[in-house]
């Protein structure tokens, strides 16, 4: 089983963690450091066994709101046979805060969603221009073997709220 957990910002915490949870007692090594930093950024465990770690941004703008925010644009995949990152081609849609990914039965990454950053002052989240709340409805699909992102259906209206858990949820795109 491989467990990963990417971590923070600083030069020193561009990297991940590997527990080995097979050993009594537990232990943990570093691996390698990513070749971008990157706060909340997605990862997904492809079928070949490497992860895919996308999105994300290079400031945890919870914490520095107001600060320049630059969004990660290039994907990393991280093989644990030889513990190295590799860049994939960029995405187009900037994904800082709670994208998603989701392995599609061929192989690839549907990539989806963004939720703009939350804002810890009401009076300040009150006057932002509504272009800097909405949430992203357009998906990109990522095809490890080509390697390549191609964008996908765009959401006509995002989905009625709320969701419940085990139950079927509509959603209508531009295409199927």
């Amino acid at each position: 089983m491989l467990v990963l957990t990417v971590l923070g910002c600083a030069p020193s915490h561009w990297t991940a963690v590997l527990p080995a949870l097979a050993t009594d007692p537990p232990s943990q090594c570093i691996a390698s450091p990513l070749h971008t930093p990157r706060w909340h950024s997605t990862g997904i465990l492809l079928p070949d066994g490497k992860v895919l770690a996308v999105g994300g941004a290079l400031y945890d703008n919870v914490m520095t709101y107001g600060s320049p925010d630059p969004a990660v644009m290039t994907g990393e995949i991280y093989d644990a046979s030889t513990n190295a990152w590799t860049e994939t081609p960029p995405i187009t849609i900037p994904r800082k805060y709670h994208g998603t990914a989701l392995l599609l039965p061929t192989g690839q990454v549907l990539v989806g969603g963004h939720v703009p950053n939350p804002v810890p002052w009401k009076a300040m989240r009150d006057n932002l221009p509504p272009a800097n709340q909405s949430p992203q409805t357009r998906f990109e699909i990522y095809d490890p073997p080509a390697p390549h992102w191609n964008e996908a259906s765009t959401m006509n209206h995002p989905p009625p709220t709320p969701l419940n858990y085990g139950l079927p949820s509509p959603v209508e795109t531009t295409t199927a």
